[in-house]
């Protein structure tokens, strides 16, 4: 229940809590709750506007349709998932692991959608 609507019968009440308690100490409070929620570190949106500004660099106009964003998209992450996937099996070179191993044995808690 917001505070607003459990107090809409005392307004000088709900005045006297805002100014005196919750503009003071809002940020507490708020960085409180946060942290009742899993968010790994990341309390700003930076990586989400990141992932913003890339997409806009991949679409460059606002006035595409659905079918040329969508397609402009779906290259980006083709070129994402390839830079990640040489980037990856690079590493696992470096570490002389197998590159044609599959991930999606018992025991490493990987589920797989391709295997029964």
């Amino acid at each position: 229940m917001e505070l607003q609507d459990a107090c809409k019968n005392y307004p000088k009440f709900l005045h006297y809590v805002q100014t005196t308690i919750l503009d003071i100490v809002k940020d507490k409070i708020v960085r409180a709750w946060t942290d009742l929620m899993l968010h790994l570190g990341c309390r700003t949106t930076n990586r989400v506007e990141g992932a913003h500004g890339r997409v806009k660099e991949y679409l460059s106009t606002s006035k595409g349709d659905l079918g040329t964003c969508w397609e402009k998209i779906d290259e980006m992450l083709a070129i994402q998932f390839g830079r990640y996937s040489r980037h990856l099996v690079g590493a696992l070179r470096c570490w002389n692991i197998d590159t044609n191993m599959s991930f999606c044995t018992p025991g490493w808690g990987v589920t797989c959608l391709d295997k029964p």
